[in-house]
């Protein structure tokens, strides 16, 4: 608590239960709670005072009809609409968040099925504001070790849901996970036990905070030493990622468009990850194993073919936009949009020889910014958007047959092989990409797929399998033409 200095203010005739907490903010712009009062005793609110803002708007969520998008643009790279909207800390959420670990935990115990409460779950931290707690803390090894708990819990409960799939292992995976969830619950705990420290001692009285209090000296193994947390998390969490890994281990291997070798990518690139990308990231990987899926007919569909008719051979390039050109940084209220290495000139480069098309599972308005803001050259002839997808639960399947071009003629380059599985003999995965500044996937492919164009291929699918063992033999290559999805 050294970091802030705690004052309180009494305006007219406010009792000293209804008094208004402020934290006095240091030259470092800490975030301010505000206590509610009685009435509203579950939410602490968390102004975030940053100068740039990206308030109610995701990529991820499509936003209401009637809602107009103003981006103010004073830096290309940002997305910063001017509104404000707050955000809060549910302490009843919370609440619900530790019950559904502890059910899940019980469940393991009890050699129960745990996938359908690990969906609940999913479910219920949906953008849930608990995430930014690590900005109520200057220190950036506190910071990381919040950030790096938050990820791992949805990497944990992923696994576990992805590791019930496969019932004939189960029984070599169920300590693993018992073990895993345990470190999971207890990391929880601390969260929680973080977020009641920072509270004024009169807060104490409130519902939800006392209720939880009384959940953390229950459950809580130990009661950690208040100048200690990031060490705690931190052993915690270095426990979580090698039940993760090991649990990776023993399920089947499919390869570099495996949940699996995704999954340890994310372990081992945990820095690399914002809370909010790594979670995208996890649940667009969640199906990955499984061909079968479940179209969604409540999404807008809309008629094929997407492209226009063009007259001549053409080849047609399908690329993937979020992780796989470029990343969007989230900084909570504020985000920044990161280009991938050499985009700019593989773009430029491509379209000497192909009609590119940018096919992303993001919204209009959000995926609209952001080729603007990459695609400075207008290299990109079309942009298919979420509507032009299939929905199958986490995963947005991208049929080329409704480009209205020949298959014979089309590449998709995507991060995430279950989004090309349909055409999967059309694909090439490559590496997401999170914002190293050392990458060369795009570079690497640059060569290959013009390769392609000039030996005047009749089927790109069968240049893509004579290429396979290329790609295979290199291993500093980040991309896999691999058929196995």
């Amino acid at each position: 608590m050294s970091d802030i200095k705690l004052a309180s203010l009494h305006k007219g005739s406010l009792s000293g239960t209804q008094r208004v907490i402020i934290i006095e903010k240091s030259p470092t712009h800490l975030p301010t709670l505000h206590k509610n009062t009685s009435r509203t005793p579950n939410k602490l609110r968390i102004n975030l005072n940053q100068t740039l803002e990206l308030p109610g708007i995701s990529r991820f969520h499509t936003p209401h009809p009637n809602q107009v998008l103003q981006p103010n643009f004073q830096e290309k790279s940002i997305f910063s609409p001017q509104s404000e909207t707050p955000q809060l800390i549910n302490l009843e959420k919370v609440q619900e968040i530790e019950e559904k670990l502890w059910d899940i935990l019980n469940k393991l115990k009890a050699d129960e099925d745990v996938s359908s409460i690990c969906g609940e779950y999913w479910e219920l931290t949906e953008d849930e504001a608990i995430w930014n707690i690590e900005k109520l803390f200057r220190e950036i090894r506190m910071r990381k070790s919040l950030r790096n708990t938050i990820i791992l819990e949805s990497c944990a409960i992923a696994a576990l849901a992805h590791s019930t799939k496969n019932k004939g292992i189960w029984t070599g995976i169920a300590n693993q996970a018992r073990h895993m969830i345990n470190y999971v619950h207890q990391n929880f705990l601390t969260l929680v036990d973080i977020i009641l420290s920072r509270l004024p001692p009169e807060f104490t009285s409130n519902t939800w905070a006392a209720n939880l209090q009384q959940t953390v000296r229950a459950k809580k193994s130990r009661i950690s030493n208040k100048k200690d947390y990031s060490t705690y998390l931190k052993n915690h969490c270095d426990v979580i990622s090698n039940c993760i890994k090991t649990i990776c281990r023993l399920l089947p291997n499919n390869g570099r468009n495996g949940f699996q070798y995704e999954m340890v990518h994310i372990l081992n690139n945990l820095d690399k990850y914002s809370i909010s990308s790594a979670r995208s990231h996890i649940t667009k990987l969640q199906s990955n194993s499984s061909k079968e899926f479940t179209p969604n007919f409540y999404m807008q569909q809309l008629d094929a073919p997407y492209l226009p008719q063009v007259s001549g051979n053409v080849y047609t390039l399908v690329l993937d936009l979020d992780e796989t050109l470029v990343h969007f940084k989230d900084h909570g209220k504020s985000g920044q949009l990161l280009i991938r290495p050499y985009c700019r000139e593989f773009l430029k480069e491509m379209a000497q020889w192909y009609e590119i098309v940018v096919f992303t599972a993001g919204v209009q308005e959000y995926a609209d910014w952001a080729i603007n803001v990459m695609d400075i050259d207008h290299c990109v002839n079309y942009r298919l958007y979420r509507q032009h997808t299939i929905q199958a639960g986490p995963v947005f399947i991208k049929d080329l047959r409704k480009l209205g071009r020949p298959l014979s003629s089309v590449i998709i380059i995507d991060n995430m092989a279950a989004n090309f599985q349909l055409q999967a003999e059309n694909g090439i995965y490559i590496n997401s990409w999170v914002g190293d500044e050392k990458d060369k996937a795009l570079m690497e492919l640059a060569p290959l797929l013009a390769d392609i164009v000039h030996s005047n291929a009749s089927d790109v699918r069968v240049a893509l399998r004579n290429m396979k063992e290329e790609i295979e033999e290199k291993d500093e290559f980040s991309v896999n033409l691999s058929e196995d999805i």
